[in-house]
């Protein structure tokens, strides 16, 4: 009886790691972004780290009413992280479900609702940003609070 007890216990113990809320985060090749994209804004603010291993960066830049640089980053799993910096914000006659959101004491935001994944709007200082994130894997899904977690780190590049 002693001994199920102690293996019951191993088992939850080795069991509750798996139970936090804190998203691993990988680094990633910041500086690939910049090669990539010739018209990044410079007070661009891109994630430190990404809950994923990237396996593909992709970046591109359009002009509609205003420089939008979109950058997407892709996993093993093709899960994707695609990311919008606008220098105007977004269309306001897009109609959306959306709820505020706290991101940080210093970022209020729109979380839109949507079944495939997590988008989230926000200003910061003349930039908007559209972070939208899509698992296709069991492996790699995210809660809200850990999307959170990863957009609470953005920081300028170097």
């Amino acid at each position: 009886m002693r001994i199920k007890t102690i293996l019951f216990v191993l088992l939850i113990l080795a069991l509750l790691p798996g139970c936090t809320s804190e998203v691993r985060l990988y680094d990633y090749d910041r500086s690939l972004v910049v090669e990539k994209s010739d018209k990044l804004p410079e007070d661009a603010l891109l994630p430190k780290q990404l809950p994923f291993k990237v396996t593909d960066i992709q970046v591109s830049n359009e002009m509609a009413a205003g420089q939008i640089t979109a950058i997407s980053f892709q996993n093993k799993h093709n899960s994707v992280v695609s990311l919008l910096i606008s220098e105007v914000g977004w269309n306001p006659g897009v109609s959306y479900e959306s709820e505020p959101i706290k991101i940080s004491d210093e970022w209020m935001g729109e979380y839109i609702l949507e079944d495939d994944g997590h988008t989230i709007l926000w200003k910061d200082e003349n930039l908007s940003y559209r972070f939208n994130y899509v698992s296709f894997s069991n492996e790699d899904d995210l809660s809200r609070e850990q999307v959170l977690q990863v957009i609470r780190q953005f920081e300028p590049l170097p």
